[in-house]
């Protein structure tokens, strides 16, 4: 049994709520929050707990309220050299990209979480593959390009009541990586955010997530380029792309491609589907999506998700 322990924070980064007492600035990022303390308070928690809780966030905005908080404590520079783990509360796709731990609270008839199970299989089944790993473990990259999402919330869309009819905007980077290099995102106009990590257990993840406009989430699709160490790597892939190219200096002559949806039990060849430039493996949208979703529960709306495993051909 782990016990974790928690900031008792307000839902949105650095805004004010009923029963907070923290100063607050508006500037919708967690670095900011009470000139910097709650921050500053995490690696003193994290010294001693086996796990740390982001916290509650509103439904709808959760995503870049979640991913600040996240890249804030994995990137703040005075860890011990012991710490525990971040528990990314309710955002399955940030947990398997960044090595965190899951709190997972949804139900059926809930928000953006309505009809969104399969993406929980989908990284609780990839953390068998690359468990959460603590934050003192691989170095974290942030870009320095922010992105705003913003919304106005309409009555009954979130639990934060007293933000109704009012433009909230949240911030988190656009890009982070962990324990690699930042990925290469491409986009004509709106960029998702994208974050990776190289896992303890040398397994690589991508992951794409969508944005937040007050017309509504939407998700951009971007080019993303990630650079792999070994052949044997195995690769998680989350979210929607336009294209994914995966680089790798060490491509043997002679090699297939395995894909399998991590919600599904089969594996399929996807060799011929793919694009191959010397050192360059480029995976199309479409292919990802028809694979990443290939075993979906009939009536989910969650993002794919899939495993890719490069295989040496034995002469």
């Amino acid at each position: 049994m782990f016990v974790e322990n928690c900031n008792v924070d307000g839902p949105l980064n650095d805004a004010g709520c009923p029963w907070c007492g923290a100063k607050v600035t508006n500037t919708g990022r967690f670095k900011n929050w009470d000139n910097g303390n709650i921050l500053k308070n995490a690696p003193a928690m994290l010294s001693f707990s086996p796990v740390y809780r982001t916290y509650d966030v509103s439904n709808i905005i959760s995503i870049p309220t979640t991913l600040d908080r996240v890249t804030s404590l994995l990137e703040y520079y005075n860890y011990p050299e012991a710490g525990g783990l971040i528990n990314c509360e309710d955002e399955p796709y940030i947990g398997a990209g960044l090595g965190c731990a899951l709190g997972i609270m949804r139900y059926p008839r809930s928000g953006l979480t309505k009809g969104r199970f399969d993406e929980v299989v989908r990284a609780v089944r990839w953390q068998r593959i690359a468990p959460a790993f603590p934050v003192k473990t691989g170095e974290t990259v942030a870009d320095t390009t922010i992105l705003i999402d913003e919304y106005i919330f309409k009555i009954g869309e979130t639990w934060v009541d007293w933000i109704y009819g009012q433009k909230t905007k949240q911030l988190a980077p656009a890009k982070v990586a962990r324990g690699m290099n930042l990925p290469t995102v491409i986009s004509k106009g709106e960029k998702p955010f994208v974050i990776c990590s190289r896992n303890p257990s040398g397994a690589v993840t991508v992951a794409t997530l969508p944005r937040l406009a007050p017309k509504g989430q939407f998700f951009p699709l971007a080019d993303v380029s990630i650079t792999i160490e070994k052949l044997d790597e195995p690769i998680g892939v989350f979210g929607r792309y336009k294209s994914l190219t995966v680089e790798c200096a060490n491509l043997p002559v002679g090699f297939s491609i395995f894909a399998q949806d991590l919600a599904g039990d089969k594996a399929i060849d996807i060799t011929d589907l793919v694009e191959i430039k010397s050192n360059k493996i480029i995976l199309s949208g479409k292919v990802l999506e028809e694979v990443g979703l290939s075993a979906k529960t009939e009536g989910d709306v969650s993002e794919p998700g899939l495993m890719i495993v490069l295989k040496e051909n034995k002469q």
